[in-house]
């Protein structure tokens, strides 16, 4: 709400006025206890948030739940700016992929779309039927699958470059 991180030193003991609040749910559900919590905002190079950093239950040295340092929040406010700029570097890179592939598209309205798709589907199928076979770990098979179709659809970018009187 106010785009400033929040150290709460017992998220249990939140005020019924305060503009957040803490559910207990995954707490009850997973038999976890969580105390403190340091929720920090994701930020863009223009403000916009784009997303949320949280930590929860810092521990001294013998390993009892305290409260988050000033020392602590620091640390994760330089470790959130620096996740903030990976986020944004991964959505101006996927913007840009997609727009290169409707710029593909433009060149044959008719059948370009269709078939960029298609062949995204076709690689992330024949893909993943080879992965399987190999006995490659499905977390990896997921991992790949969005960058492996995104560089299928880019296949018939090069066309942009190409002269009607060749291209028709």
């Amino acid at each position: 709400a106010t785009g400033k991180p929040l150290n709460i030193a017992h998220v249990y003991e939140i005020e019924a006025t305060a503009p957040y609040n803490f559910s207990k749910e995954f707490d009850e559900a997973s038999r976890y206890a969580t105390r403190s919590a340091l929720t920090i905002p994701l930020k863009s190079a223009n403000g916009a948030i784009l997303g949320i950093l949280q930590i929860i239950n810092a521990q001294d040295d013998d390993k009892n739940v305290i409260s988050f340092s000033e020392k602590d929040e620091k640390m994760m406010l330089h470790f959130a700016s620096i996740a903030a700029v990976a986020l944004e570097r991964v959505q101006i890179m996927r913007a840009i992929i997609l727009r290169m592939i409707r710029m593909a598209e433009l060149r044959d309205p008719k059948e370009t779309g269709a078939h960029v798709n298609r062949v995204g589907s076709y690689a992330v199928e024949i893909y993943e039927r080879w992965a399987r076979e190999h006995g490659i770990a499905e977390k990896e098979v997921q991992a790949k699958r969005d960058v492996l179709r995104m560089a299928a659809m880019l296949h018939d970018v090069g066309k942009i470059a190409i002269s009607d009187q060749i291209l028709k």
